[in-house]
């Protein structure tokens, strides 16, 4: 299979696109798996879209894909404001600065 799976953050209108083939995606069982360190963060509002055809079911039937924000959505929790603060001080030292 190939297409692509797209992480859209509803808040902030930004997507990140990944080829199926990408290593943080997977599929066990009946389940997709997205490995979504790094790509998600807290207090934000998401939704998964999926290219028809990207992914298929064990028979090799395609899947109809998702083109829409309500079909697979999803917020993550707050963040926590000294583990926040932490991070941006690393960066800053760092100079790993998004």
């Amino acid at each position: 299979p190939s297409g692509n799976i797209t992480i859209r953050n509803l808040t902030d209108s930004i997507d990140i696109t990944l080829p199926v083939s990408d290593a943080r995606v997977s599929k066990a069982e009946n389940l997709l798996l997205i490995d979504t360190s790094g790509l998600i963060a807290w207090g934000k509002s998401y939704a998964i879209h999926i290219a028809p055809g990207a992914i298929q079911d064990d028979g090799g039937n395609p899947f109809a894909g998702i083109s829409d924000d309500a079909t697979w959505n999803f917020s993550t929790a707050a963040g926590d404001s000294l583990l926040d603060a932490l991070a941006e001080l690393k960066a800053h030292i760092t100079g790993d600065l998004e």
